[in-house]
């Protein structure tokens, strides 16, 4: 039988029995299997016995709201014109076939593929049956339970070929394949019973070959994709098991924790592989564990019942590289490196040596390609390694008798603190916006990756560290063509997006892994987007977050199927979640575009809004100035919007003003009063903002997209800038906003929420709030990030007086 492709399998059903279509008198959807109310349940789409699917016929109704989204509906209700052309097509090509005796299944696909609006109708199947959260989803579950997916077609073949092969069948040298059908009969009843409630016979024992061709059909291709994730995960056995042996041996050769959770996670991806497939490369997974056990033993690990419980920190220390040792190292290296860091990407097992030309490891001369303009001649320019110091104020490293019932066995916090100060001016005046930060993020970052103190001595990790260094020294330099046009910005611009695309196309045999490399393709779009909010465009980083997506989906600790649950992301302690997350929220808000991710925003059991209220905080709020409470709601509001437009209910919205004013500030206790009052002011800042966003929404979107005047009601997310409500929380913010001494700190945190803050202002508090902004570096700058709020702000003022609002 012919694999039928996506969109084919109810043609078929419907066609192949060969039966003449009577036209003008047949429902296209009216069709017994899919008139069926069990299986329009699966579908998510509304059943009215007697009559055809309704979820087929029109948008999708309120019935579905747990399964359909609001754009999915628009969408739907557009494209369902096209579908009727498409189907009116084929019954009408059909006939012509039918009436000239060449019905055959052939020239029926061929009809299909040529049909007009075949693409509108392929992606209402997709939404329908395909999509992981539809009826794709609960098949793939389904097949595996009932033993029939791919997993379960390539055990049946390796068992037949080792059968019938002995001695001779080698795992890696057969072409793999494996047949459906033998696989899917035995259980094509008990699935066509869980898909329609019905059996295949009716009730005097006949066949109905519309079910059976049906459910064929639809579960052909989820077996196919089944089959698919087998052979990459038998792919993967042979470099896991190598990887699984070095592995071993770097542990016997120095014990640490990192090393021994290298070996863990190696040893996961065979056993998970060897589940799926029943193949075992290792000659005893059993004495593995063993040997594993043995290692956490050494360290100091307890064991119970197989599983490490707890690692004591004096042992987790003790077997760690010293931290004089690691400088003294680190400090050697950099000596030898200085300004010499290879234009390529070398490989990590690459043996760092001086250049044989030069006997000191300092070439005078080196090129690189800056790679600024694909239309224009290459450009070449040095690439220059500013000051590299060590400064005794951050370089701490406990001795072993301290702390030691830590919970912090490797020292993340410490890694926090004793971190490489790139900078070429050490005595410059610490504020709000300090490098410090970003400097402590970007060598978590590293660390986190590689989960080794070695991680320094990787020539790609030092290429990039070297090439931030020198972009910030250019940002923050006095050069005009370095401030406007830094150079080494498209270098690293150009690399990170590389680095995402390679990403997207490049999945590793297990979940775990695959989430592992999407972090690492991931972690350094927090220090580009950080750098063009700062120097780039409004563009640029809505073009990187594009780029980011569909990796950072699979880099979250959620599972594929389930939607990113946004508070318990905001309390993990990857920087580069955090940043594609808070990016996504924050320019949806003030971009009205929709968002690239829909989070679940509902705490979970062992999270609460409290957890986002200690004074070290959590997320990018040191960056920004959102706390984490506000940046869920946020995101809330935005999901709302997304769903009902206008037409939210008013007690939610009023729900989530009370909530937004109930929160109280963060200040952390023993600080610098000035700085604690910074602080307050920046959060007291955001939650108006968020209260005018919240009552101007739709308002705001009017401006955005130039629409044409129109009536507005009187619901809450429907007000404009003579609304009470919103003229109350401006006159608040504008106090706020005078009383305060303009500095840089805080005003640099007014950038993005003054887009929302500033819409309602007259004016006469206009002038006073273009001519602060522009005297922050970020909104100086021509087509900078800053600069372009400034600029949209003009336009909706100017807008906003031409009508009259």
């Amino acid at each position: 039988m012919v694999g039928y492709s996506k969109g084919f399998a109810p043609l078929v059903m419907r066609y192949s029995s060969n039966q003449p279509v009577i036209l003008g008198t047949e429902n296209i959807w009216n069709n017994s299997p899919f008139n069926n109310e069990h299986f329009c349940g699966l579908l998510g789409i509304r059943w009215v016995e007697g009559k055809p699917p309704i979820g087929f016929s029109e948008p999708p109704s309120a019935l579905g709201e747990s399964v359909w989204s609001a754009s999915a509906k628009r969408k739907w209700a557009t494209l369902l014109p096209m579908v009727i052309k498409f189907f009116t097509y084929l019954d009408q090509q059909y006939a012509i076939d039918f009436t000239n005796g060449v019905v055959t299944l052939e020239l029926f696909q061929l009809t299909y593929r040529q049909a007009p609006c075949r693409p509108e109708w392929e992606w209402m199947w997709n939404e329908t049956v395909v999509r992981n959260r539809g009826l794709g989803g609960w098949l793939d579950q389904t097949m595996e339970d009932l033993g029939c997916d791919g997993a379960a077609g390539y055990r049946r073949w390796q068992k037949t070929e080792k059968k019938r092969l002995g001695d001779k069948f080698r795992e890696s040298s057969i072409n793999r394949t494996s047949s459906f059908d033998p696989v899917w009969l035995p259980a094509s009843g008990r699935l066509t019973q869980l898909m329609f409630g019905q059996s295949m016979t009716d009730e005097d024992g006949n066949v109905d070959n519309d079910y059976i061709q049906l459910a064929r059909a639809l579960c052909y291709n989820p077996y196919q994709a089944s089959l698919n994730r087998t052979f990459r995960a038998i792919h993967g056995l042979q470099t896991a098991e190598q990887g699984l042996e070095a592995a071993y041996k770097d542990v016997t050769e120095r014990l640490t924790i990192a090393r021994i959770r290298t070996l863990v996670s190696y040893h996961r991806t065979i056993t998970a592989a060897h589940r799926a497939t029943g193949i075992n490369v290792v000659e005893d997974e059993n004495s593995w564990r063993t040997k594993i056990q043995e290692l956490f033993v050494q360290f100091g690990a307890q064991i119970t019942n197989g599983r490490v419980v707890k690692i004591t920190a004096t042992s987790a220390k003790a077997h760690m590289v010293g931290w004089d040792e690691l400088c003294e190292n680190v400090k050697a290296f950099l000596n030898n490196l200085h300004g010499r860091m290879a234009a390529e990407i070398v490989a990590d097992d690459m043996p760092i040596d001086k250049d044989v030309e030069d006997p000191d490891g300092v070439p005078q001369n080196f090129a690189f390609d800056l790679g600024r303009d694909a239309g224009v001649a290459e450009q070449y320019q040095p690439l220059h390694v500013h000051t590299w110091y060590w400064d005794a104020a951050y370089l701490h490293w406990p001795s072993l008798d301290e702390d030691r019932d830590s919970d912090d066995p490797e020292d993340v916090k410490e890694v926090l603190a004793d971190v490489l100060a790139i900078t070429g001016n050490p005595e410059s005046e610490l504020t709000l916006d300090d490098p410090i930060p970003v400097r402590a993020a970007t060598g978590y970052s590293y660390y986190q990756r590689h989960r080794h103190p070695r991680f320094w001595l990787w020539r790609e990790v030092l290429w990039r560290v070297v090439l931030l260094s020198n972009i910030a020294w250019q940002v923050l330099g006095t050069n005009s063509s370095d401030i406007d046009n830094p150079p080494y910005l498209s270098t690293l611009y150009s690399h990170i997006l590389q680095r995402l695309a390679t990403a997207r196309c490049h999945f590793e045999p297990s979940r775990e892994l695959d989430r592992c490399y999407a972090l690492g393709a991931i972690e350094q779009t927090f220090e580009l987007a950080f750098i063009i909010c700062k120097v780039g465009t409004l563009s640029g980083i809505i073009h990187v977050m594009q780029h980011a997506a569909p990796v950072f989906c699979r880099a979250c600790p959620d599972s594929a199927e389930n939607l990113v649950n946004l508070p318990s992301l905001l309390i993990t302690i990857d920087i580069s979640l955090h940043s594609c997350a808070t990016h996504d929220i924050l320019l949806s808000m003030l971009t009205h575009r929709p968002m690239f991710f829909r989070y679940d925003v509902n705490y979970p059991p062992h999270l609460s809004d409290t957890s986002f209220s200690t004074d070290d905080g959590s997320g990018l709020r040191w960056l920004y100035g959102v706390p984490g409470w506000l940046m869920v709601i946020l995101a809330q509001v935005n999901t709302l919007l997304g769903g009902y437009g206008s037409c939210l209910d008013p007690t939610v919205a009023t729900g989530l003003e009370e909530e937004i004013r109930s929160k109280r500030t963060i200040v952390a206790a023993g600080v610098d009063p000035s700085l604690s009052m910074g602080r307050i002011v920046v959060q007291e800042r955001w939650r108006l903002a968020a209260l005018i966003y919240l009552f101007m929404v739709r308002v705001l979107f009017r401006y955005f997209r130039a629409e044409a005047d129109g009536g507005l009601g009187a619901m809450r997310c429907d007000a404009d800038s003579k609304d009470a409500r919103v003229t109350e929380v401006h006159a608040k913010f504008m106090k706020l906003y005078t009383e305060v001494e303009a500095r840089r700190a805080p005003d640099s945190f007014l950038v993005l929420p003054m887009l929302i803050l500033g819409l309602p202002a007259p004016v006469k508090e206009r002038k006073l709030i273009c001519e602060r902004k522009l005297d922050l570096m970020e909104c100086s700058r021509p087509n900078a990030f800053g600069n372009e709020a400034v600029r949209i702000l003009n336009d909706i003022w100017a807008r906003a007086d031409k009508r009259g609002s």
